[in-house]
């Protein structure tokens, strides 16, 4: 049996955004992700399943340390509830999911 591919997504919980406001950065890195990444077979197999995606919380040194690894980065323009440039969620494509339990093993989910 082939590996589960999984998403990550990791929200920057110290910026104390609304509900609507988190969903729209997730949204956003979705979208940079699909941009860059939907030509590749994981992601075409991520696609073409269950879609799983896996949504956690985190503190900004945790972004710090995903961005290092390669995740995609979305900075907000500081248009409503955040300061401008605020790292609000940081992103992997879908992959197997043990390429990321190092940096995903202690996190939460977001809630």
């Amino acid at each position: 049996m082939d590996e589960e591919i999984v998403e990550y997504i990791l929200v920057n919980n110290e910026l104390g955004m609304g509900i609507g406001k988190t969903a729209g950065q997730v949204a956003h890195c979705q979208t940079i992700i699909d941009l860059h990444y939907s030509h590749t077979e994981d992601y075409q197999m991520w696609i073409t399943t269950i879609q799983k995606k896996i949504i956690l919380s985190g503190k900004q040194k945790d972004l710090e340390k995903w961005l290092a690894a390669g995740a995609v980065e979305i900075r907000d323009k500081g248009l409503t509830e955040i300061a401008p440039n605020s790292l609000t969620c940081v992103g992997f494509p879908p992959q197997p999911r043990s390429n990321l339990s190092a940096l995903t093993k202690r996190m939460q989910l977001l809630k």
